[in-house]
């Protein structure tokens, strides 16, 4: 049976959410792809967490669109988590913690959580008892031997961190760089693989393309991709078992009383891009009839495509 996954995304910051979220949509033998859910975020392409978060909203739709899926998308928090701990209310955390609820007894809903954790927080401090019907795949901070961790995911929303390795929900980390940097991604490879394979291939290509790290000699570095190969295929990992780490500003620390979290020691590179790019390559909607409908669409600009 398929793994029943929620994908909690901040779709509109880099590319690599895109290709993750394809990704899972391809591979509907292994994964059934519950909700989407947008996550906010602040950058140079967002004047707020809740102005990145609508973008990454109309991002979703647009790349759901372009894989032919009618899997729901969800807006999420408008904001990051408070200081006094309150859940930010967001239709996505509703539905997380809908959707958790309606698992079966002795089952889990697997979040491939690949930005910000202020939605899966919520979820959490507002129905603290789904924690045992979730596992969250949690792509953020730097690998544990590093002298800092300070990763865009995890310092967006600090405290929603913390309280999701508080709760006692089952983690899966794969930190940033020291693992996932691993997944790097030429241009001339991927044309190799995916140039005139179909319409989405093309549409994730023009995305790689349009990156400011394709020059000579460079590479794209598809991070989000991590979690998503790991619950298509648990063997693309290593893992061990260690503390869960308390959050600060600075170094995490791993007290050794604390609950345990599985972390990912490393990550099969090759491996994860054979099954990639045989998933988009080999990908083939039933309904032909709108292929045209979908060139257009992925010919626009993202915010072009909101309707």
């Amino acid at each position: 049976m398929p793994t029943p996954i929620v994908i909690d995304s901040d779709t509109f910051n880099e590319i690599d959410d895109q290709f993750a979220i394809a990704y899972a949509l391809c591979r509907p033998q292994q994964l059934t792809v519950r909700a989407l859910l947008a996550a906010p975020f602040l950058n140079e392409k967002a004047v707020s967490p809740e102005d990145g978060m609508l973008k990454s909203l109309i991002e979703m739709k647009r790349i759901r669109t372009l894989c032919h899926s009618r899997t729901p998308v969800f807006a999420g928090s408008p904001a990051y988590l408070p200081e006094d701990g309150t859940p930010v209310k967001s239709p996505a955390c509703d539905e997380l913690i809908r959707l958790a609820r309606a698992m079966p007894e002795g089952k889990r809903l697997y979040v491939a959580a690949i930005a910000a954790l202020t939605n899966i927080a919520s979820a959490l401090l507002k129905a603290p008892e789904i924690k045992d019907r979730l596992v969250i795949y949690w792509l953020g901070a730097h690998a544990k031997d590093f002298t800092e961790q300070n990763e865009f995911n995890l310092r967006q929303d600090l405290r929603a961190a913390q309280v999701v390795f508080d709760s006692g929900v089952p983690v899966v980390w794969f930190p940033c760089r020291g693992v996932c940097s691993h997944l790097s991604l030429s241009l001339w490879e991927a044309e190799h693989w995916l140039c005139g394979k179909n319409t989405l291939a093309d549409a994730l290509l023009r995305l790689l393309r349009q990156s400011d790290t394709m020059g000579m000699g460079q590479t794209r570095i598809l991070w989000d991709v991590a979690p998503i190969a790991a619950l298509c295929n648990p063997q693309c990992v290593q893992t061990e078992r260690i503390s869960a780490p308390i959050v600060t500003e600075g170094p995490l620390r791993f007290p050794p009383e604390r609950s345990t979290v599985e972390y990912v020691l490393m990550i099969a590179r090759d491996q994860v891009f054979a099954d990639f790019f045989a998933a988009i390559g080999d990908f083939a909607p039933e309904d032909q009839g709108i292929t045209s409908r979908m060139a257009h669409l992925d010919s626009l600009a993202p915010d072009d495509t909101a309707n």
